[in-house]
C-alpha cells in the first residue's frame, strides 16, 4: 500500500513542481504553497521507495528514511505557517525550516537512491541520478525554474516507475 501511495506522492509532487516552475517561467507568477507541499509529497514518495528495499535496516536505508521523515515534518509545519501565519515573506526561523525540509528530501533521495542502486534493478538508478543532477542544473542554468521543471519531470518518471513496478 505504501508503495502505491509513494508512487502517487511522487507523481503529485512532480506535477506540482512542473506546474509551479512553468507558471513562474512563463507567467512570472507563482502558485502559493505548491513548492512546499511538493517537498512533503517527496518525503512520502521516499518512504514508498524505502519500502521497496529488500533490507530496510541497511544503514543507507535508515538514513534516507530519517531524512524523508524530516522533509515531511518540515514541509507540514511550513505549510501550516504559510496558511495561518502573518502575510508577507517568511521570517528567518521558517526559512530555515523550509531549507531543512528541502535538504531532507534531497538527502533522502541521495541515500535511498544509493541504497537502491546497490540492489541492482536498472530503473532504481533514477533516484540517485535525480539527486545528483539537481545541484548541477542549478549551477549551469540561469533560471531556477528550469531545474524545478526538470526535477519535477524526474519525480513524475520515478512515480510512474514505482507504480508500474510495484514488486520491484
Amino acid at each position: 500500500m505504501l508503495n502505491r501511495n509513494g508512487a502517487l506522492a511522487a507523481i503529485a509532487g512532480g506535477a506540482f513542481w512542473v506546474w509551479k516552475g512553468s507558471q513562474a517561467l512563463l507567467l512570472a507568477t507563482e502558485p502559493p504553497l505548491l513548492f512546499v507541499l511538493a517537498q512533503g509529497l517527496f518525503g512520502l514518495a521516499l518512504l514508498g521507495l524505502d519500502r521497496r528495499l529488500p533490507d530496510p535496516s541497511s544503514g543507507l536505508g535508515r538514513i534516507g528514511r530519517v531524512l524523508a521523515y524530516l522533509a515531511i515534518i518540515c514541509s507540514g509545519v511550513t505549510v501550516l505557517y504559510e496558511l495561518v501565519g502573518p502575510p508577507g515573506p517568511a521570517s528567518p526561523p521558517w526559512s530555515v525550516l523550509y531549507a531543512v525540509g528541502f535538504a531532507g528530501w534531497f538527502g533522502g533521495l541521495l541515500f535511498l537512491g544509493w541504497a537502491h542502486l546497490r540492489v541492482g534493478v536498472r530503473w532504481r538508478a533514477l533516484p540517485l541520478c535525480l539527486g545528483l543532477l539537481l545541484p548541477l542544473q542549478m549551477l549551469v542554468t540561469p533560471h531556477l525554474e528550469v531545474p524545478i521543471i526538470t526535477t519535477g519531470l524526474g519525480w513524475l518518471a520515478l512515480g510512474w516507475l514505482m507504480w508500474a513496478n510495484p514488486g520491484h
